[in-house]
């Protein structure tokens, strides 16, 4: 479980770093947009040990960026993550999910409740365009090589919807201990 932690952080950290040295710059992002639970699994770094331990503040994604400029939603439109008819001049809430992994990109990851319920909330499938959920997927190895594979999932309850991803439902049996 901690391996894990540190696995997931390590694979949080790669997004709002390239995020920040964007030219031109996201105005208003910064380290302080990664707003996950896990993040001071990072601090060790020197780079890092400034980091709140832990981020104090109800989580609702590992990372938040409302895009007040629209230079994000450009930024995902010129490279085809986004619909130019719908999101030309949106400005909407960001919400970035990270799920890092040190297998291949296909291995199955786990969401929350509660990032289920948000990816059904903030789907774009009914022209929602003030919020995006997208889910940032790496493989996470070789770190000291760079050697770090990416796919985002932007939307990803409307992939669901269209098939292009599946979800296996988790239940859980209960029985009382008497």
């Amino acid at each position: 479980m901690e391996r894990d932690k540190q696995i997931g952080a390590a694979g949080e950290l790669f997004v709002p770093e390239p995020l920040s040295r964007l030219e031109p710059s996201l105005p208003g992002f910064s380290i302080a947009n990664w707003q996950s639970t896990i993040r001071h699994y990072v601090s060790c770094h020197p780079e890092y040990s400034g980091l709140q331990r832990p981020w104090v503040g109800h989580e609702t994604s590992d990372i938040v960026y409302d895009d007040a400029n629209g230079d994000f939603t450009k930024l995902l439109i010129d490279k085809g993550y986004l619909d130019a008819g719908m999101w030309t001049g949106a400005r909407p809430r960001y919400y970035v999910e990270v799920k890092a992994t040190t297998k291949i990109c296909s291995t199955r990851f786990f969401m929350s409740k509660n990032q289920y319920r948000r990816m059904q909330e903030k789907t774009n499938g009914n022209g929602n365009r003030a919020a995006v959920y997208i889910i940032f997927r790496f493989r996470v190895f070789n770190l000291e090589t760079g050697n770090i594979g990416l796919k985002i999932l932007v939307d990803p309850e409307s992939m669901r919807v269209r098939d292009e991803v599946l979800f296996t439902v988790e239940s859980w049996s209960v029985v009382t201990a008497d």
